[in-house]
């Protein structure tokens, strides 16, 4: 069923009876004639088109949209080969009757500002916590709650919190290197001393930014790594002493360097994407990341480098990742709100032990076409599910 959208009045219109948009609200009788309008070809659910899918992003300081937008993009695409339709916004395009954002014209090429009525679904990717902080997004999930709009994912987790909640989890627990958040100087020393080599990460970080390694030498200096830099303590006292500032105000975690398995000389890392899907969460795609001349971490940024998943598969490993996928989904939605993607960082050490790394509850696109094609039919399929319309599959 069509719905049209005329730029000029901001307003949406309709040849039959329908309404539009989680609220119900009537569209507008299309005005004959009127060549302005662009179409929409939607999906019915009863007399309500659909579904309509916001995206909910941040802004940069010029005002402009910010966040991934070439999965914004290639979610439009396929939602309209569908039968849906997606508004980008941010917290402070939220009106008292409907929202204020973007919307992409694939055949165009170009994004359109619009006015929609309520979406059926928003979908958060505000793409730094700075944005979820502030009093314009906690007003906005005030008020989509008070809706009942769907919306997922609740927000960025920190890890101090993350370690916690995993270590809660009778099954989940084992898989967690030692980790202690906000250590004392006497408990980073004694990690240090039990583990000798320790990593370094803050709660807050992404990307693998402002991680270091802390290395307990023979003679009982500290050696400390970051990507770039290495630094030589003579002691303990004075490692903490210079570095105290840096690592006890600003919400550090201690976590012990696991001794991993190694491909081709290099560490690697398993990078796990997940979506709930059929009652369940189910993983999506699996991706090998090696590192390069740095073994600190294998993200591709600080030169780590994408390797097969197939390299390394195993029956073992499969079912390892398909385990901590369905109990850690269950586990985030439980204690923060619905989940319905988030990524995995997890390893397998040199004695064959896995380990849980970090999870991402905004995962970044991935390299590897197949996964992130996987992953945008996964998303669709999820706003469908969630929101009761039926895709309509198009030539």
């Amino acid at each position: 069923m069509n719905v049209f959208y005329c730029p000029s009045d901001k307003s949406w219109y309709s040849d039959e009876v329908l309404s539009f948009g989680n609220s119900g609200k009537p569209v507008q009788r299309r005005e004959t004639g009127n060549h302005e309008m662009i179409p929409f070809s939607l999906s019915l659910k009863g007399n309500n088109a659909g579904p309509l899918v916001g995206i909910l992003t941040g802004e940069d300081k010029h005002g402009n949209l910010a966040g991934n937008g070439p999965l914004f993009m290639r979610l439009q695409k396929e939602l309209l080969h569908q039968g849906g339709v997606s508004i980008v916004f941010t917290a402070n395009h939220l009106q008292e009757n409907g929202v204020n954002g973007f919307l992409y014209l694939p055949a165009e090429d170009k994004w359109m500002p619009v006015s929609c009525p309520f979406p059926h679904l928003i979908y958060n990717r505000a793409p730094f916590r700075k944005h979820e902080n502030t009093q314009s997004f906690h007003k906005a999930i005030t008020n989509i709650r008070k809706m009942n709009i769907p919306f997922f994912n609740p927000g960025f987790i920190e890890k101090k919190e993350l370690y916690e909640l995993i270590s809660s989890s009778e099954d989940l627990a084992p898989y967690l290197p030692a980790t202690l958040t906000n250590p004392t100087a006497s408990q980073l020393e004694s990690l240090l001393q039990q583990y000798k080599r320790v990593y370094l990460k803050p709660s807050r970080g992404a990307k693998g930014k402002g991680i270091y390694v802390a290395e307990w030498r023979e003679d009982h200096a500290i050696a400390l790594t970051s990507h770039t830099v290495q630094s030589l303590y003579p002691s303990f006292q004075l490692f903490w002493k210079e570095t105290e500032s840096q690592f006890k105000y600003k919400d550090y975690i201690a976590q012990e360097a696991i001794s991993p398995a190694l491909i081709h000389g290099s560490r690697y890392d398993f990078r796990i994407l997940v979506h709930y899907a059929d009652h369940s969460y189910k993983v999506t795609g699996i991706g090998l990341r090696a590192s390069k001349s740095q073994q600190i971490t294998t993200h591709i940024p600080n030169g780590g480098k994408i390797l097969p998943y197939t390299l390394i598969q195993t029956k073992q490993h499969d079912q390892f990742i398909e385990d901590i996928a369905a109990k850690l989904g269950y586990l985030l939605s439980e204690s923060y709100g619905f989940f319905g993607e988030f990524s995995i960082d997890a390893g397998i050490s040199d004695t064959g032990d896995y380990y849980i790394y970090e999870v991402n509850s905004k995962p970044m696109s991935f390299d590897e076409e197949e996964i992130e094609s996987k992953r945008i039919q996964q998303l669709c399929a999820l706003f469908f599910k969630e929101t009761g319309f039926r895709s309509i599959q198009k030539e």
